[in-house]
């Protein structure tokens, strides 16, 4: 992980690094972030169209102690009509943009989830060309979110001893050092009995929590 968190901080630091535009910069080093932490990617979401929901509770600016290199998250809404939110990823001096994500907030059965989408411009040569994280909401309340998302070591141990558990892709060899140990390849409703299959299993989570600052 300690390579990830360096080349998340190369990004960070060097916003006009001579290899990579600034779009690129912001994909490549939030998803880092993220994967510093141990979230699990898909290149599919949790969710169909018809599962959205929008909550104007949401929105505002939120801080987390759970994502280092992160001070804030800024949490908007593209147009009045729009289902989907834009989330904007500050550094720790909350002075610098290091991250651009879509969002999305679905209901599914009795829980809700939050999905935020990376995508990269097709010529960027960067290992993940769209990426979903998905995060279950378990408390919401007026300034504090409560969510779990789930644990990239715990899933990749589970899916080496039961490969056929899910549809999937490891990274074994590490190379590129970027891509994830595992990538979940499932389709929405595979992906999506899998993760209500272990909702309940704490193991297979990480908690996270955020509060609203405005």
């Amino acid at each position: 992980m300690l390579h990830r968190l360096a080349n998340t901080r190369h990004l960070i630091q060097n916003p006009k690094c001579p290899s990579c535009a600034r779009s690129s910069a912001l994909f490549f080093a939030t998803v880092l972030m993220c994967l510093s932490i141990g979230c699990t990617y898909s290149t599919h979401p949790i969710h169909t169209r018809d599962d959205l929901r929008f909550d104007e509770k949401l929105l505002g600016s939120w801080k987390t102690k759970d994502i280092p290199g992160i001070g804030r998250l800024d949490v908007s809404r593209p147009s009045p009509t729009s289902d989907a939110y834009r989330v904007r990823f500050f550094d720790q001096n909350e002075s610098q943009e290091t991250g651009l994500a879509e969002g999305f907030l679905c209901q599914l059965e009795q829980k809700r989830f939050i999905t935020l989408k990376f995508e990269s411009k097709p010529e960027e040569k960067l290992p993940l060309k769209i990426a979903y994280l998905t995060f279950v909401i378990d408390q919401q309340e007026d300034n504090l979110l409560k969510v779990r998302y789930l644990n990239q070591d715990r899933i990749a141990k589970h899916l080496k001893s039961h490969p056929d558990a899910l549809k999937h892709e490891l990274n074994t060899q590490k190379q590129p050092p970027s891509k994830p140990d595992v990538v979940i390849t499932a389709e929405t409703a595979e992906f999506r009995a899998f993760v209500q299959s272990v909702l309940e299993k704490a193991d297979f989570w990480v908690p996270m929590e955020l509060k609203k600052t405005k």
